[in-house]
């Protein structure tokens, strides 16, 4: 047998090998995980992981490594490969474990605080230790400013445009707070191009690198454009990246107006089988007879209000302060409103995967 990093063995008294799976991060947030490999020239302990083995961020795994080669005992809860290498079974199996994975589009008019409330969630979903993507989908590519610092990261049709085919997942996808992995779409040059079909083109570049079997999310949340819904912008519906839709809303007429027209075009593709309307987000802006007007909305759309978010004055100055709301202020009405919106999607949310 080959064994690399023999230091992270320890010897058993019974001539056995304890080895230690431990958490695994893509972009080196935790310890490294070693994956059993069973070759031609015996068993390997490797920091490579092979793409059915990816691990989730949270797992933690003690698996038992004989030092024979054809061990006569198997540890509780191994089963083998005839006599050769139970073990190498025992962890794909255990890592190759499916999730639960929620994808949510969060639409809304522009300007009506759409990438806040998802940038908000995202937080809110880290912090309750789930592994999150936000895929910001609007030409300007600003939905993840503020989990980075203020800082725009690289979209997806820029990177694109640069490395073309040679572009890695890596260049497409950015660490930003809390561990969240953030993506921006982009769009063509102002006056030139389809920014619709930009977003197809990016959806296709993640899709092509494996973006969603590398990073094992638990969430997805995509932000979107919603004052059109042509095909590109309807993309994370039309195609089936999301399973449920949240509409931001105010009491204004032209973002009630937007979201009742938002939420046509979900209907419509809930016919064919694509994504369902999870709700209605009130984003209050204080004008007259806010509740009662997105009320009627929900009536209208046959949906409900899944979060009343009040209009606190330390959203603005967050973003002064270049930062996410949930990291700046965590004690704010805002804050444990996206939080108690987390926490309803979770408890609404569709899991993919069944």
């Amino acid at each position: 047998m080959s064994w690399t990093n023999p230091d992270r063995f320890i010897e058993c008294a019974d001539g056995c090998r304890n080895l230690c799976i431990m958490n695994y991060s893509l972009q080196g947030r935790s310890d490294p995980v070693f994956f059993v490999i069973e070759n031609s020239s015996g068993i390997s302990i490797t920091k490579n992981a092979p793409r059915d083995a990816q691990l989730a961020d949270k797992k933690i795994a003690y698996a038992i490594l004989l030092a024979r080669q054809s061990p006569t005992t198997l540890p509780s809860g191994v089963r083998g490969w005839g006599s050769r290498s139970p073990l190498a079974d025992f962890v794909l199996d255990f890592f190759n474990e499916v999730n639960p994975m929620y994808r949510f589009a969060i639409y809304g008019k522009g300007g009506i605080g759409k990438s806040t409330t998802c940038a908000s969630l995202s937080c809110a979903f880290a912090e309750m230790g789930y592994k999150v993507l936000q895929v910001g989908c609007d030409p300007k590519a600003d939905s993840t400013l503020y989990l980075h610092g203020g800082e725009r990261i690289s979209s997806i049709l820029e990177v694109l445009k640069k490395k073309k085919d040679d572009a890695e997942l890596e260049d497409l996808v950015h660490g930003g707070y809390k561990g969240i992995y953030c993506a921006e779409c982009g769009g063509p040059t102002p006056g030139l191009g389809c920014a619709g079909r930009g977003i197809g083109a990016a959806f296709e570049a993640l899709e092509e690198r494996s973006a969603f079997d590398i990073l094992e999310p638990d969430i997805v949340l995509y932000d979107v454009l919603g004052d059109v819904v042509c095909g590109g912008f309807a993309m994370p519906i039309r195609e089936g990246y999301a399973d449920q839709v949240y509409i931001v809303t105010s009491g204004e007429n032209m973002s009630i107006y937007a979201a009742a027209n938002i939420a046509v075009a979900v209907e419509n593709f809930r016919e064919r089988g694509y994504a369902s309307l999870g709700g209605v987000i009130l984003n209050r802006r204080n004008v007259p007879d806010e509740r009662e007007k997105v009320e009627t909305l929900c009536r209208d759309i046959h949906t409900e209000i899944a979060a009343d978010l009040p209009r606190d004055d330390r959203v603005s100055r967050a973003e002064t302060e270049k930062k996410p709301v949930l990291e700046a202020y965590p004690d704010s009405d805002y804050a444990a409103a996206i939080r108690q919106l987390a926490e309803h999607m979770i408890r609404k949310g569709v899991d993919h995967h069944e």
